[in-house]
């Protein structure tokens, strides 16, 4: 079986990526140990999903995913991409 050759460049940019990515990932678990999710599996969602994500995906957490104490006093809906985003990304609504 013969692979294809991919130049060095692509290379060291993906192995970039990923370190990135688990970068991100282990931020948020760190933040998730402080402020765990209110269902169990979005514990695992949220970094998981930062591996492909990086920083976009670590700044949507913050900005919408986290479970904030004040969460349960906002009535408002969040904006359509915020919402376009939870979807998309398997994240659960979240009554804010």
């Amino acid at each position: 079986m013969s692979y294809g050759i991919f130049p060095v460049w692509l290379h060291g940019l993906s192995i970039a990526w990923l370190a990135l990515g688990a970068i991100c990932a282990v931020v948020i678990v760190a933040d998730e140990f402080r402020r765990p999710q209110k269902m169990w599996i979005m514990n695992l969602v949220s970094p998981l999903t930062a591996l492909f994500g990086t920083f976009l995906w670590l700044a949507a957490y913050y900005a919408w995913g986290r479970n904030s104490p004040a969460a349960g006093d906002q009535n408002s809906d969040p904006a359509f991409p915020a919402m376009v985003l939870k979807g998309t990304s398997h994240w659960a609504p979240v009554a804010r």
